[in-house]
């Protein structure tokens, strides 16, 4: 197997998940439902660290409006699963994700998905336009991975 290995400097956030018994599938690989709630924590931890909350905006909130998932290579039982995070880019109303999966028993990319993601109004019920401090959060945010040297 070709490895891809890790590179710290490629996501400003990383969270570390172990492998339990319990979600493996039959085949005695990591189901696919885990890899789901991993991407969904990491891009919980994502916006937490933005830190945008504000009175103007209390009823709006982010919601997945789409979501892609590639498997690479199984992920078996023990191990430790690296998980990185990104916007890979954004407009007015949505921002797109990337995430990457790595086993560090076996040091290699094992899965990765994207997802797109919209502002929502919850009292009017629609799409609306993303705050500007989001933005300036997310450039700030992207910035601060540190650069291999």
């Amino acid at each position: 197997m070709k490895s891809t290995a890790l590179i710290p400097s490629e996501f400003p956030i990383w969270l570390e998940f172990p492998v339990i018994w319990g979600d493996l599938n039959a085949h005695q690989h990591l189901n696919h439902s885990t890899y789901i709630k991993w991407f969904e924590t990491a891009q919980q931890e994502y916006f937490r660290r933005l830190q945008t909350s504000d009175e103007e905006h209390k009823n709006q909130g982010l919601m997945v409006a789409s979501m892609e998932s590639n498997f690479v290579y199984p992920v078996t039982f023990p191990d430790q699963v690296k998980v990185g995070i990104k916007v890979k880019e954004f407009d007015d109303q949505r921002i797109k994700m990337i995430s990457k999966f790595y086993s560090t028993k076996f040091n290699t990319l094992v899965a990765f998905f994207s997802s797109s993601i919209i502002h929502y109004d919850f009292n009017l019920g629609e799409t609306v336009t993303v705050p500007q401090l989001m933005w300036d959060n997310i450039i700030r945010l992207e910035k601060s991975v540190p650069s291999e040297n």
